[in-house]
This record gives C-alpha cells, structure tokens and sequence, in this order.
C-alpha cells in the first residue's frame, strides 16, 4: 500500500509555485534584494 498522491493538491502547489516564481524570480526584484543586501552591509561596516 503506498501513498497515493493527491492530484488536485499537486496541481495547486504546482500552480503556486509558478506564480511565486512569475513574481518573485524577476531581473528587477533580484536586483532589489541585491541592493538591500548591500546597503545593509554598508551600514553594519561603518
């Protein structure tokens, strides 16, 4: 007996993972971060 998969979960993580990338996973919003990550560490090494 093993684990049957539960499609319509599958197909919504499927779907959200997608989407999360669609909007978070852009030249723009990596580039955002990248500039926090700096700016952060400017001001810790003052």
């Amino acid at each position: 007996m093993g684990i049957q998969p539960d499609l319509i979960l599958v197909d919504s993580l499927g779907q959200a993972g997608s989407q999360y990338l669609l909007e978070n996973i852009t030249p723009e919003v990596i580039a955002k971060q990248y500039n926090q990550v700096l700016d952060q560490a400017l001001s810790k090494a003052q």
